[in-house]
C-alpha cells in the first residue's frame, strides 16, 4: 500500500488585508508602510518621561546612511524569511538577535524577519519595551504577527502545550509569508535564543561574506535531498518522568513516532513503499533529525503538506488554514517526513561524524570530539560553540561557517546575556503590569 500523493497546490484567495498603521519613516514621508504598526512610539516616548522607566528608557542614535538609505528605499523582497516565535520571558533574547541583525547589513539583504505573537499585548508590550532598551532598531527590519486563537482551541496537554503552541506559532509565521509574498522561496521555523556567529568580526555581514550565501547553502541541501541524522543512545543519557526512567533513545523514538503519525494521518505502519521504509528506518534505528542544521522549508512544498494534513484548501488564505489545524511539536520532523515520503528524501545517518546523540539533536548537546565541521552546518548551538571554543570539538569551516548561534541561552555566555535579561525583565515588569499582567514575573 502507498500513501495517498499530496494536492495539487492551490492558489489562496486571499483575505483583505486591514489598512496597514503608519511607521516613523513613513510618518516622515508623508504616508502609511505596510506591516510596520508603529503609531505607538511617540505615545509610549512620552509616557515613558512621565513614568518609572524615565532613566531607563535610551535615547535612539542616528541611524548609519547605509541603513537609512536601504530604510527608505524599501527593503526588497527576501527569498528566505526566518518566523521566530516569542513570549515575554524570551523578549530580551529576541531584542538582542534584532540588535544584531540591525548591525549586519548583509544579514539584512538575505533574510526576513517574523516575530510571531501570541496576543496584541505581547506584541505592544515588546514593540515598547524595544523602543525603550534598544532605540536604535528600525521597525522597518522586522514584521510582528499577531498568532490567532486556534479554531480548536489552545491545546491543554500538560507538559507538551507550551511546544504545540510554538509550533502554531512557527508555522503560522510561515503562513503569514506564504500569504503576503514578504518572501519567495524558503521559511524558517526558529525559537527566539538566536544570535548571528561572530556578527562583529571583519567581513562576516559585508557583501560577499558568509551570509551573502545563505540562500545558496539553504538551496544546496535541498538538492541533496537528504537531510543529517544521528542514532540516539540508549545509555548516555537517562531521565526520570512520573517516577520512570526513560533513555535518550525511547523519548526521541516516540517523538519521532508522534510526528510520523502526524504527516501520514496514522498510516505510515501499513505502507510498504520506499519512502515509507525510508520513515520506517527513521523510527527503528532512531535517527534524530530536528536541528540537526538550520530548520528551512519550502514554502510551496509546505504548502502541499499543510493542504494534505488539513484536507482542505487554502480558499481563504494560508493564515486561515493554519487557524483551522491542529500541530505537531518538534514542528521541523514532521517536515522531513514529509520530504522523505513525497519528494524522494533520505535521511543520512552522521552518527560516525558525530557520535550518538544523548537526548535529542546531536548538535544541542554534542558528544567531545564530534567532526562538526565536515557537516559544515548553518547553524551551530550554544553548547556546541563552547565547546569549539574550548577545543573539546574540532574548529569550524571559515569559509562555510555557522551563521546562527541557536540556543544562545545555553553554553558561554554571549551578547552581554545576564544583563540584557535583567534589563528588560525591568521594563517588562512595568509594562506588563500596566497591562494588569502578573502570570510572568517569576520567568522574567
Amino acid at each position: 500500500a502507498a500513501l495517498a500523493p499530496p494536492p495539487a497546490p492551490v492558489p489562496p484567495r486571499l483575505p483583505a488585508a486591514p489598512p496597514p498603521a503608519p511607521t516613523a519613516a513613513a510618518a516622515a514621508a508623508g504616508g502609511p508602510q505596510a506591516l510596520k504598526a508603529t503609531a505607538s512610539a511617540a505615545a509610549v516616548a512620552a509616557g515613558a518621561a512621565k513614568s518609572s522607566l524615565r532613566k531607563t528608557c535610551r535615547q535612539p542614535p542616528a541611524l548609519s546612511p547605509a541603513l537609512a538609505e536601504a530604510i527608505a528605499a524599501g527593503l526588497p523582497r527576501r527569498r528566505v524569511g526566518a518566523s521566530i516565535a516569542v513570549h515575554p520571558p524570551k523578549f530580551y533574547a529576541a531584542a538582542t538577535f534584532l540588535d544584531q541583525y540591525s548591525k549586519c547589513p548583509e544579514a539584512i539583504r538575505q533574510l526576513a524577519v517574523v516575530l510571531t505573537f501570541s496576543s496584541k499585548q505581547d506584541l505592544e508590550v515588546f514593540r515598547d519595551s524595544l523602543l525603550c532598551l534598544r532605540p536604535w532598531v528600525p521597525p522597518e527590519l522586522w514584521t510582528g504577527v499577531v498568532v490567532p486563537k486556534p479554531q480548536r482551541g489552545w491545546p491543554s496537554q500538560s507538559g507538551l502545550k507550551d511546544q504545540i503552541i510554538a509550533a502554531y506559532k512557527k508555522w503560522y509565521g510561515l503562513t503569514y509569508m506564504m500569504d503576503s509574498g514578504a518572501v519567495s522561496t524558503y521559511g524558517l521555523m526558529l525559537d527566539s535564543e538566536l544570535l548571528i556567529l561572530n556578527s562583529d568580526s571583519s567581513g562576516i555581514c559585508e557583501a560577499n561574506g558568509p551570509w551573502s550565501r545563505l540562500f545558496d547553502r539553504i538551496k544546496s541541501n535541498e538538492d541533496a535531498k537528504s537531510f543529517p541524522a544521528a542514532r540516539v543512545s540508549s545509555t548516555l543519557a537517562t531521565y526520570i518522568f512520573g517516577g520512570a526512567t526513560r533513555s535518550g533513545k525511547d523519548y526521541d523514538k516516540n517523538i519521532i513516532q508522534q510526528s510520523a503519525n502526524y504527516v501520514t494521518r496514522h498510516s505510515w505502519r501499513m505502507c510498504t513503499t520506499a519512502p515509507c521504509m525510508e520513515l520506517k528506518r527513521q523510527v527503528r534505528q532512531c535517527l534524530f533529525s530536528w536541528w540537526t542544521d538550520l530548520p528551512w522549508l519550502n514554502l510551496t512544498v509546505a504548502g502541499n503538506m499543510l493542504q494534505a494534513i488539513a484536507v482542505s484548501t487554502p480558499k481563504d488564505g494560508w493564515r486561515d488554514l493554519a487557524s483551522r489545524m491542529s500541530f505537531e511539536r518538534f514542528e521541523y520532523i514532521g517536515y522531513q517526513q514529509w520530504c522523505v515520503l513525497h519528494h524522494n528524501f533520505t535521511f543520512r545517518d552522521v552518527t560516525n561524524i558525530t557520535g550518538e546523540a544523548k537526548w535529542g539533536s546531536y548538535m544541542e548537546d554534542p558528544q567531545e570530539g564530534a567532526r562538526l565541521a565536515e557537516l559544515m552546518p548553518l547553524w551551530i548551538s550554544g553548547q556546541a560553540l563552547e565547546r569549539v571554543e574550548q577545543g573539546r570539538i574540532p574548529q569550524l569551516s571559515t569559509h562555510d561557517p555557522p551563521l546562527l548561534v541557536f540556543h544562545a541561552d545555553q553554553g558561554e555566555e554571549r551578547a552581554n546575556r545576564q544583563q540584557n535579561r535583567k534589563d528588560f525583565a525591568s521594563v517588562l515588569k512595568v509594562l506588563l503590569h500596566k497591562q494588569k499582567r502578573f502570570e510572568f514575573d517569576d520567568d522574567l
